[in-house]
Order: structure tokens, then sequence, then C-alpha cells
């Protein structure tokens, strides 16, 4: 849950400082702040049905990172969010 908050962290101080991240930046934050979730469900099943497929971890986290890059570009490009919340409002 720690890293949760630092990833969550980036994203608010990068918004409200005007900061644009590099993409490795952008891709550490995304892991962060949606991908770490997605990984401990991974792992916590992996560790229920003793499993040693650990690619799945990463497989699951890639999947977060994914939700957040989606989620993003909506911010950027519809017109409905535009018009209840702004434009990249939450980007």
């Amino acid at each position: 849950m720690t890293i949760v908050h630092f990833g969550q962290n980036w994203d608010i101080s990068w918004h409200h400082g005007n900061h644009f991240p590099s993409v490795e930046e952008y891709l550490q934050m995304a892991a962060y702040k949606t991908g770490v979730l997605p990984r401990l469900v991974s792992k916590l099943v992996r560790a229920k049905l003793h499993s040693k497929m650990s690619f799945l971890d990463k497989f699951s986290e890639n999947i977060g990172v994914a939700f957040q890059i989606q989620d993003d570009i909506i911010a950027l490009t519809s017109e409905l969010y535009h018009k209840t919340r702004g434009i990249g409002e939450d980007i």
C-alpha cells in the first residue's frame, strides 16, 4: 500500500507542479499507482495455489499500467470527459 501512495503522490505532484515526466518516470508511476494491486492479487493467488509461475506477477502489473495509460488517454481525448471534468484533468 505504501508503493500505491508513492505512485499517487508522484501523479499529484507532477500535475500541480507542472512537471512533464519522462516516459520512464510515467511508466514507473503507473506501475506504482495502478500496477501494484493486480500484482499483489497475482502473488496471493499464486501463494494459495503453491504456483511458481512468477511471470504472472509482471503480467498482472502490466495490465494495471495499461489501464492507467488508457485512463489518461481518455482524460485527454474524450469530449464527455472534457465537458464534465476539463481537458486532461486527471493527467
